[in-house]
């Protein structure tokens, strides 16, 4: 046998997957399969003819693993997150930062023009009365139902300083979710993992990780 592509023998066979013999071309480095013979041709043929005749008869889907998501629940009335500062929270996060939902009253004449900037960087909009912990409430009832909305979802960024949303995060974790508590001190982000308990610090003024809030 050659290889198809530079015409040399020195192959050598790498693997066996789905029933094939596949070979690796020491030359080119090529990959390739050994060819079907006359009887597999005609049985792989026999085989489409009838699936194409019997449309109710489904064959078995291989099923994988979620690779999971990590969703961004930000207050966007007390916490604006720049870029790079949301870059460095996805960068905690074992799963892709797929999911991001900022919280605010729309109405707030200082507020004009973030929706327009939040909304070009992908956040989902939800828009809150005003008055004292009114995101935080939404925020919360919106996150008791967070995994039937997103039943991927495996992390959860929760950005707020307010001991009100102690009871949302554990209650978040009690449904297996790790939660990445935020909070924001002085310009410096202090994130905390609950899973681990580790705690990460970032300067939203230099835009860099500092190793402790200090």
């Amino acid at each position: 046998m050659k290889c198809p592509r530079c015409e040399s023998d020195q192959i050598r066979k790498n693997g066996h997957p789905n029933g094939r013999q596949r070979y690796i071309c020491k030359a080119c480095r090529k990959q390739f399969f050994e060819p079907l013979s006359p009887q597999s041709l005609s049985r792989q043929y026999t085989e489409t003819r009838l699936s194409e005749a019997i449309p109710n008869e489904i064959a078995p889907a291989t099923t994988t693993e979620s690779c999971g998501i990590a969703i961004l629940l930000s207050d966007a009335e007390n916490l604006k997150l720049k870029v790079n500062t949301e870059q460095f929270l996805a960068s905690l996060c074992d799963y892709p930062l797929q999911v991001k939902i900022a919280f605010v009253n729309w109405k707030n004449p200082s507020k004009s023009k973030l929706d327009a900037e939040l909304y070009d960087r992908g956040y989902e909009l939800i828009h809150v009365p005003g008055g004292a912990n009114s995101a935080n409430g939404k925020k919360i009832a919106f996150g008791a139902g967070i995994l039937y909305r997103y039943r991927d979802v495996r992390q959860v960024l929760v950005c707020s300083s307010d001991g009100l949303l102690n009871h949302f995060c554990n209650q978040l974790q009690n449904q297996e979710l790790t939660v990445f508590r935020v909070r924001c001190q002085n310009a410096v982000l202090s994130v905390e993992n609950s899973l681990t308990g580790d705690t990460r610090h970032y300067s939203c003024e230099r835009e860099m990780e500092i190793p402790s809030f200090e």
